[in-house]
């Protein structure tokens, strides 16, 4: 049996089990079943109901990069105006069997939305330099690649109006040895998005005059 699941970002999936494993009595020597109401009349212990996360968090925070020297050009500030995470969409999970709690990917990737608790990006993240800002948190299926794709949305105000630009970023995670590790299940990753502003730079341009050729071309026409 199992169970279809849709991936929203701000919803988490989380597996149960109840484990009451059997009694043998003192009393009796019978053994009794951990659901059976005898149970706890003939010495039971309360049974342990554990929960684990299916899915992988990413934790975003947005940081204003060090635009260093400005004599070369005013620099107008960035702000995230949105985040989507590209992963699969859709999942099953088998609920009884050898495989029960395992989650598989059934869907086609989709861009999966950030939230700040259960809400979307409703105004941009304004950036700060060398300062973290909550960009928001998704919930996600694993990745076994060790990859995500980020599509961050950055506006800037020029000149009075918005303007936006989208970029696409990958991220990678790597273990404390270096090497490139999936992303796994019940784990919440902090990643770190250093943004820089828009840099206006003034041009100096120059066109060279007409030079008069050094030789002159006669030529008779009939």
């Amino acid at each position: 049996a199992t169970v279809i699941y849709e991936i929203t970002g701000n919803k988490d999936i989380l597996w149960g089990e109840a484990i009451a494993e059997d009694v043998t009595s003192d009393a009796d020597g019978k053994t009794y079943s951990g659901y059976n109401a005898r149970y706890f009349r003939k010495g039971g212990v309360t049974p342990e109901l554990k929960f684990k996360h299916l899915l992988t968090q990413l934790q975003l925070f947005g940081i204003g990069g060090d635009e260093g020297l400005l004599e070369n050009g005013k620099v107008w500030p960035v702000s995230i105006k949105n985040i989507t995470v590209t992963s699969q969409k859709t999942a099953s999970m088998a609920i009884a069997g050898v495989n029960k709690g395992t989650l598989t990917a059934t869907g086609t990737d989709s861009e999966i939305p950030a939230y700040f608790g259960d809400n979307k990006y409703t105004t941009n993240v304004a950036l700060e330099t060398k300062v973290e800002k909550d960009a928001g948190n998704v919930m996600l299926l694993p990745a076994a690649s060790g990859s995500y794709v980020l599509n961050v949305t950055l506006s800037a105000t020029v000149n009075g109006q918005e303007r936006t630009q989208a970029n696409e970023v990958t991220i990678t995670y790597k273990n404390a040895e270096g090497q490139i590790s999936p992303f796994e299940a019940g784990k919440a990753y902090k990643v770190k998005l250093t943004i820089y502003g828009l840099r206006v730079v003034d041009i100096n341009a120059t066109l060279e005059e007409w030079k008069d050729a050094d030789q002159t071309i006669d030529q008779e026409v009939n």
